[in-house]
């Protein structure tokens, strides 16, 4: 089917509204769970069964989108979500929604993957500056429209109406897929499902062949970790460390997001005129001092600017990773299952490591721990320098962590 005209602003409106509706569900659920007396444990135990379900649902994803068509594929799993809203409402246990969790996961991971396959079928008539338009457009309904949304939502109504909204926001989306084409017709199925299987796999290890795809691929799944690790823990850090209210570690937390947005919608043209490695190592030279920042100082203006300068370097890395993603020969449900797999790796293992960190070394020591990572990512586009330059400088800052605790944290 055939591109229609003007369908830029209907794809960024698709992408915001289904990012609202899913940041809607993130907060609200939480605390309908907490209304049905789950302890923390059991609520963090729903986020990581949504988890499981979406890295067990990506490949297979990638496969249906390519097989069956984007906008097929993104009504299924729009649909799929609605029914498990409803099945979250009736609810009367926080293992039942554990259990839902999973289900939720995979049906989310395949209209995301539809969304995204559609989107990087039509770059090319787009352009390689909109590269970053779609994430910013998903992650601005996400992170900050739909939780603000709810909040209202759930200063006023009960949590039946609430979900009832969450019901009526997940079904525009999929009003607005019909009303942009989806690229090349679904592919026809030949030899069976057994061979169309193996085909498929065939074409990711080949796409995985191609060059600077495992760069990229880590790269993506350490922005997620970042981000995620990031957003869990630094409002503890600010809260029970620095003596921040809640809303100015709100602030600041949201500070780091709107740089990520605001940068994958301007920088899209820019980063375009950069070699990769001088793209990689960019995002890098913004990414890592900022983290190294966050653990070293204490005084709020410097942390805000660590926030700020982060955001902007997660989202050049982002755009890195998204235009390969572009550029990739073949289908693109399997291009984007790819990278949604990496993204889920590295929003499942981002807060585990920070976490781990956390008990051993201190809350502030979380954000210092991912500036390795960033070394070894810059060391797999131009040597190992870099390792051993960024291991240097994470050493004095784990031993100025270690012993110059931040005002109000216990020494070791």
């Amino acid at each position: 089917m055939p591109l229609r005209r003007g369908a830029l602003p209907i794809f960024l409106l698709l992408s915001a509204g289904t990012g609202i509706s899913v940041g809607v569900l993130s907060l609200a659920l939480p605390l309908f769970a907490l209304s049905l007396s789950a302890t923390p444990a059991e609520i963090g135990l729903i986020r990581a069964a949504a988890g499981i379900g979406l890295l067990c649902a990506v490949l297979p994803a990638g496969f249906l989108v390519d097989r069956h068509g984007s906008r097929t594929m993104f009504c299924a799993g729009s649909l799929g979500m609605i029914l498990c809203v409803i099945a979250y409402r009736f609810s009367t246990a926080p293992s039942a929604l554990i259990a839902i969790a999973v289900f939720e996961g995979g049906v989310r991971c395949l209209a995301f993957n539809a969304l995204t396959a559609t989107f990087l079928q039509a770059l090319p008539r787009f352009g390689m500056k909109t590269v970053g338009w779609s994430k910013g457009a998903l992650s601005l309904g996400l992170s900050f429209l739909g939780p603000l949304l709810a909040g209202a939502l759930l200063g006023v109504a009960s949590f039946h109406a609430v979900f009832g909204a969450v019901i009526v926001l997940m079904l525009a989306p999929g009003v607005l897929m019909t009303l942009v084409g989806s690229g090349p017709p679904p592919r026809a199925g030949t030899g069976g499902a057994l061979a169309s299987v193996l085909s498929h796999g065939g074409e990711i290890l080949a796409l995985l062949r191609q060059p600077d795809v495992a760069a990229c691929l880590a790269a993506e799944a350490l922005v997620a970790a970042t981000f995620s690790a990031f957003g869990t823990f630094i409002v503890v850090a600010a809260v029970s460390v620095l003596r921040m209210t809640p809303m100015t570690a709100s602030v600041l937390a949201a500070t780091e997001g709107a740089a990520f947005i605001i940068t994958v919608f301007a920088a899209g043209g820019p980063i375009q005129r950069l070699s990769h490695r001088g793209a990689v190592l960019t995002g890098v030279g913004i990414a890592a001092p900022s983290l190294a920042f966050l653990s070293l100082f204490a005084a709020a203006p410097v942390l805000f600017a660590a926030a700020l300068t982060l955001g902007c370097g997660l989202g050049l890395l982002s755009l890195i990773t998204t235009s390969r993603a572009a550029t990739l020969p073949g289908e693109k449900g399997k291009v984007a299952s790819l990278f949604m797999a990496a993204a889920g790796l590295g929003i499942a293992l981002g807060p585990a490591f920070g976490g781990a960190v956390a008990g051993w070394f201190g809350v502030r020591a979380v954000f210092a721990a991912f500036v390795p990572l960033y070394a070894l990512l810059a060391a797999s586009v131009i040597g190992g320098l870099p390792i051993v330059v960024m291991a240097r400088f994470a050493r004095a800052t784990y031993r100025r962590t270690c012993w110059n605790r931040w005002p109000g944290q216990a020494g070791p």
